[in-house]
């Protein structure tokens, strides 16, 4: 069952991202990883890259690194809205 919530360009959930604008490490290019829930696991909504990290050690996701890069630059408004 796949858990409620936005969906991403892979119609699933949307992208996470470790450095958002403004913060130490920002860069508008990103490698693209594609991660697959590993069978027994409870899919869900994970918003941050630290839960993706997490559910990535605790075996719940197998990831593959891609040699995929995007430029995909952050926008930004007056006061750092997104």
């Amino acid at each position: 069952m796949e858990p409620d919530g936005p969906r991403g360009p892979l119609n699933y959930q949307p992208d996470v991202f470790d450095h958002p604008v403004g913060s130490d490490g920002y860069s508008p290019l990103r490698r693209l990883l594609l991660a697959t829930w590993v069978g027994g696991a409870e899919p869900r909504l994970l918003t941050s890259a630290e839960e993706v990290d997490a559910a990535i050690a605790g075996g719940e996701i197998a990831e593959e690194r891609t040699d995929v890069v995007v430029n995909a630059p952050f926008l930004t408004w007056k006061g750092g809205q997104r």
